[in-house]
């Protein structure tokens, strides 16, 4: 099953994985769209049971907070990329500003 926010692809979730966690906690609307790939059977819990599951199966709610855990780690990492590739632009751009600059107090 593959999940999507809009067009973006965020992962590709297998058997026994869980999605759809983080309207249960928080009851916000979802952001993100689950697509199959082939055939699969999905089983869905609502509030109360989720509830019951944590509070009763601490293995179930340690699980929640590791599928939690990764993909909070999987979002910090990609910014923490996309932050240093947005610097090391910013400093290519003052590097060739300054060369134009420079070549033009040259020729002048």
């Amino acid at each position: 099953m593959d999940i999507f926010i809009d067009d973006c692809h965020l992962e590709t979730i297998s058997r026994d994985d869980i999605f759809g966690e983080l309207c249960l906690i928080d009851q916000e609307t979802r952001i993100a769209s689950a697509v199959a790939r082939t055939d699969c059977v999905v089983q869905a819990i609502n509030k109360r049971r989720f509830l019951f599951l944590v509070q009763e199966t601490p293995l179930f709610a340690i699980r929640v907070m590791k599928v939690l855990a990764d993909r909070l780690r999987r979002v910090d990492l990609l910014l923490a990329k996309w932050e240093f590739e947005k610097a090391s632009r910013s400093r290519a751009t003052e590097q060739v500003g300054g060369d134009s600059v420079f070549a033009s107090a040259a020729v002048a």
